[in-house]
């Protein structure tokens, strides 16, 4: 039987299509007991590096997913991996993802343009890299965890 963390380490140990395979199978056999930490590692993997052709099996997994305690449902996780490589496979830009499914921006993906602060509310002007679109994108951190909402900005750039 395999360890969590030996898991991980195989993860972090090949090549980005291996790691995708690997973690494609830890989520068919995804216990409550393995923890949210492989799980959540294994579907970032997969939304990562993952392809169009990955989106079905993941897809099909997601119903089975086990629920494992947390602030919220993290299955929302796989859902958005799965729209992710759908994106990927339609050719779109990746930035559509999360502007689509109103999850967080990636930090790595966008460059904060500008930001207005609030009290609980911070509202800023991203844009991706690689395509040039531009985003505001608004995070109300009035509930339990941070939300967002994103509107393509009138500055968007060519697309």
């Amino acid at each position: 039987m395999t360890t969590r963390a030996e898991t991980l380490e195989a993860l972090a140990e090949t090549s980005p299509a291996e790691a995708v395979a690997q973690a494609l199978s830890a989520l068919e056999s995804l216990q409550v007991e393995d923890g949210i930490i492989l799980a959540m590692t294994c579907v970032q993997i997969v939304a990562r590096h993952g392809t169009g052709a990955d989106a079905p099996r993941l897809k099909a997994l997601r119903p089975g997913l086990p629920a494992i305690v947390a602030l919220r449902d993290w299955r929302f996780e796989a859902s958005y991996a799965i729209r992710v490589l759908e994106g990927r496979a339609r050719g779109e830009c990746a930035c559509e993802a999360p502007a689509a499914s109103g999850d967080r921006p990636i930090p790595d993906a966008f460059e904060v343009l500008s930001e207005t602060l609030g009290d609980w509310i911070t509202t800023s002007l991203v844009r991706c890299p690689a395509c040039d679109r531009r985003y505001s994108v608004r995070r109300d951190d009035g509930y339990h965890y941070p939300t967002f909402s994103w509107a393509t900005s009138p500055a968007a750039g060519a697309r």
